[in-house]
């Protein structure tokens, strides 16, 4: 955070990033990445700062952390290119192994606040990601929440109660992600005061539950 709130190769470029006026470190690390977006849009033309602008979008709406292979299906982008924007925009995302995270609050924020995503973009991300449920737990478990907040909450219930779109290479994943739609769908159901539906979904969260 440091490095971005601070940039400059000399005292005097430093001084000047920081000043004149009373500043925050947030709003540093906030003026560098709309620089540096900036900059990166004008140097490479249209094509890219369209791509750019479908991974920033997803990196806004999907949970973290995000492995790299989702997120250039989301973008439809590629994975060289979301590692290539990520060494352009230099300490803003933090690349491990096969996923990428934010390195801090102040950079999540920037990219919330301005790549926050509609229901209709929302909706498009659970449509192509669907498919590679079986693969990503990751997927799997994020599917309900990108189904609600695309405001299809019907699918959200008919998910829960269904065997469709779980992991299929380890058993505990596929465990783990059907009790965390059941306990997400009841949530959803209650939220949206659909009590017959969250009467459903808690008799098949305790047939799931009696073996324990």
């Amino acid at each position: 955070a440091q490095e971005m709130a601070m940039p400059g190769s000399t005292l005097t470029s430093v001084l000047s990033n920081l000043g004149p006026r009373v500043t925050t470190v947030d709003a540093q690390i906030a003026a560098r990445l709309d620089k540096a977006t900036a900059t990166l849009k004008a140097a490479h033309g249209s094509a890219f700062a369209a791509q750019m602008d479908s991974i920033c979008y997803g990196l806004a709406n999907l949970p973290p952390l995000i492995p790299i292979q989702v997120l250039a299906r989301a973008a439809g982008v590629t994975a060289e290119e979301i590692r290539s924007m990520a060494s352009d925009l230099g300490r803003a995302l933090y690349l491990a192994d096969n996923s990428v995270q934010f390195r801090d609050e102040p950079t999540e924020t920037w990219f919330l606040q301005r790549f926050s995503a509609d229901r209709v973009r929302i909706a498009d991300y659970a449509a192509r990601l669907k498919p590679l449920a079986a693969e990503f737990t990751y997927v799997a478990q994020a599917l309900p929440r990108l189904l609600y907040r695309a405001g299809d909450y019907q699918q959200v219930i008919d998910l829960a109660l269904s065997d469709a779109h779980l992991p299929t290479n380890n058993s505990l994943d596929e465990r783990a992600v059907r009790v965390d739609r059941l306990q997400f769908a009841f949530k959803s159901a209650l939220n949206d005061r659909k009590l017959p539906d969250a009467m459903r979904i808690a008799f098949r969260a305790g047939e799931e539950m009696a073996g324990d």
